[in-house]
């Protein structure tokens, strides 16, 4: 099971979770590929990231066509709206600010190999 997010404030990273939900109604339509990208407009974070079941294809393919990667971080949760069936769903992740990628990626490995710059 998938632990948590590491603190990476010491570094200047930040990470916000973004989730949203289209009526069927309105499926197929674009909305959920636009909510997505209005979320990467309007985010201050250098890191968005989401939770997808693997079930649910729609969601995934909105965030592959807003420059998310699908990363092998994965977790089992059983959910209410899923009828507790349990599902596998993956970690969904984009850099949001061009600038903050290559330094965040340098100080992230920084981090993780002991020191801080």
């Amino acid at each position: 099971m998938w632990g948590g997010y590491e603190d990476l404030s010491q570094v200047g990273v930040t990470i916000e979770e973004i989730g949203y939900g289209v009526l069927s109604e309105y499926t197929g339509k674009g909305i959920g590929t636009a909510i997505v990208h209005y979320a990467e407009e309007i985010s201050n974070a250098s890191i968005l990231c989401a939770w997808v079941s693997e079930k649910n294809k729609a969601s995934e393919r909105c965030f592959e066509k807003n420059g998310f990667n699908k990363r092998e971080i994965n977790t089992t949760r059983s959910l209410a709206m899923f009828n507790n069936e349990e599902q596998r769903f993956f970690l969904w992740t984009i850099f949001v600010n061009d600038e903050l990628n290559q330094n965040a990626d340098n100080k992230c490995l920084s981090s993780v190999m002991g020191g801080v710059d």
